[in-house]
């Protein structure tokens, strides 16, 4: 049962980082080109490579498993999914994005039901209608301006083309993945940062503008949020670290995403309470009674929804 450590402590990661980009889109980004942060995230595979090379040495880019460029291609399309995610992090609160993102598990059941002719049960059936209901409690009790539905069905819908996207990326992944020795295992990871760095360069080739925005927004502001991004890096790459081991460790995939998904709604509801009170502009989640009310109905929901999809 060890490996159940890599995907809580990863969760934990990218709820953090998923908080931070919350309050720079919201301060230093004034909530324009959100998209524009993800071009700040090139240190996570750097890091994620250094601490390979400083683990395996030079080897670890060998091409010892004939696989290396599936690997690499996992990389470069998996960064095309923070675009509609930070876009959704712009309209909607952490709790929020975290509710619409438990869509993957059903993006995951989808892709195996179409391209491998896997079954859906009775209770895979459940399992969607209880993710689904607690999304729509979610934009039905979220009070908002003039046009706020639509404002938030944007939202899901940005979250559902991220999950898409990264639930893409993590089976190609899997599909060439190699996890007989520590070695090939790292050299797997290896070739999935590489080409996570190989996207991220191309992003600040061919949209200069996106890092002139970041450039401009941090340089103009306090270096807080330099430091915040720092952090926010270290953080996901330790966190794309355990998720991959954890992928590997778990006795299943499936019961891999619904740990990590379980896990990263835990907490994001726990710190949104607990930052919103000592932090309310790192937080920004509304904490009246109804919200609470509907947030916890949600969190039951797609818990359950989540468990179900693998029993």
């Amino acid at each position: 049962m060890i490996w159940i450590i890599f995907p809580i402590v990863a969760a934990f990661g990218y709820t953090i980082s998923n908080f931070i980009n919350n309050y720079i889109i919201d301060t230093a980004l004034k909530r324009k080109s959100p998209e524009a942060l993800q071009v700040g995230y090139i240190l996570v595979p750097i890091l994620v490579i250094t601490f390979l090379l400083a683990f395996f040495g030079f080897d670890v880019f060998s091409f010892r498993n004939p696989n290396s460029l599936i690997l690499f291609a996992a990389g470069f399309i998996g960064v095309f999914g923070a675009l509609p995610y930070f876009n959704a992090l712009r309209l909607e609160e952490t709790f929020s994005v975290t509710i619409f993102a438990q869509s993957s598990p059903l993006i995951a059941l989808m892709l195996g039901t179409t391209i491998l002719g896997e079954q859906i049960t009775g209770n895979q059936s459940l399992a969607f209608i209880l993710i689904f209901a607690a999304i729509f409690i979610i934009i039905a009790t979220t009070k908002r301006p003039r046009h706020s539905n639509k404002i938030n069905i944007k939202s899901a819908l940005f979250v559902f083309v991220a999950c898409l996207i990264w639930t893409s990326a993590n089976v190609i992944f899997m599909l060439g993945v190699d996890a007989n020795t520590p070695e090939l295992l790292g050299n797997s990871i290896a070739w999935r940062a590489l080409g996570s760095l190989v996207g991220l360069a191309s992003m600040m080739l061919f949209k200069r503008q996106w890092v002139r925005t970041l450039k401009n927004a941090i340089k103009g502001r306090n270096v807080k949020y330099a430091v915040f991004l720092f952090i926010s890096n270290c953080t996901d790459a330790f966190s794309e670290i355990f998720a991959r081991i954890g992928i590997v460790l778990a006795p299943a995939i499936s019961i891999m995403s619904v740990t990590s998904n379980i896990s990263q709604l835990f907490f994001t509801f726990v710190l949104g309470i607990f930052l919103s009170i000592l932090w309310p502009k790192f937080g920004r989640e509304k904490l009246t009674k109804r919200v609470l009310l509907s947030h916890l109905v949600a969190v039951v929901l797609a818990i359950s929804g989540v468990i179900l999809l693998n029993t």
